[in-house]
């Protein structure tokens, strides 16, 4: 099973719709009905963060075997490869679930704008999408990508692991950003940065390119290592 097989790839995406899809539904329910909300007082607050937070859990739910030695055990022996399995698990960590939250977004927000007999236009039915722009997708990309990553590393609890070494390296970088502007002397500290990154952005969307293809390639060789 060295080659990659479409049906095998089809087996595996049946076999994950048919553990989750009652709640992927649910999910895709409750986004709705927020985003009515929302879309009735025109407003869109915390999108962002939310579907940050909401892929995370869902990731995590996803390696969720990794905790579990017979349900490991199961999946590693199911009938495909790791390259099959990574591939599948990348597709439904980073696009599907992306997919599964930002649809009812815009079909909630729209809808709660024709409730109010408010018919949006073309610009403003498609708003929510308009605050995932490519940055964005990168950003939520490399966190899914290292969360992933984090998933299969950590046995037990990797989502909130995870999350506790990026928030040692963010505070880390933030005192060593800090101590740094304090050496230039610098006292417009918003200008500073906002001129940084207008000047050497495309090194920040590089940077993001490096990191979700080198979580994902530490994460396939983590998933070959457990099935060693």
């Amino acid at each position: 099973m060295n080659t990659i097989s479409l049906n095998r790839l089809k087996y595996l995406f049946i076999e994950y719709f048919t553990l989750n899809w009652i709640r992927d539904i649910v999910i895709f329910a409750g986004f709705f009905l927020v985003n009515v909300v929302f879309g009735c007082f025109q407003v869109a607050l915390f999108l962002q963060g939310i579907v940050m937070i909401v892929m995370v859990i869902l990731l995590s739910n996803l390696f969720k075997f990794v905790a579990n030695k017979p349900h490991g055990m199961s999946y590693l022996l199911s009938p495909a490869n790791i390259a099959e399995k990574f591939i599948v698990n990348v597709l439904i960590s980073h696009l599907y679930f992306l997919l599964l939250l930002i649809v009812p977004i815009v079909l909630g927000y729209d809808a709660g704008r024709l409730l109010v007999a408010s018919l949006p236009d073309l610009e403003s039915a498609f708003f929510p999408i308009s605050m995932f722009g490519y940055g964005t997708l990168l950003s939520l990309f490399g966190i899914q990508a290292v969360f992933m990553f984090g998933a299969l590393f950590f046995k037990k609890r990797g989502a909130l692991k995870t999350f506790l070494c990026l928030m040692i390296l963010i505070i880390t970088g933030i005192i060593i950003v800090v101590r740094l502007v304090n050496q230039l002397h610098v006292e417009n500290f918003g200008g500073f940065m906002d001129n940084l990154i207008e000047k050497y952005g495309y090194i920040i969307l590089i940077f993001k390119h490096i990191v979700i293809f080198t979580f994902w390639t530490l994460s396939y060789f983590r998933l070959k290592r457990m099935e060693v």
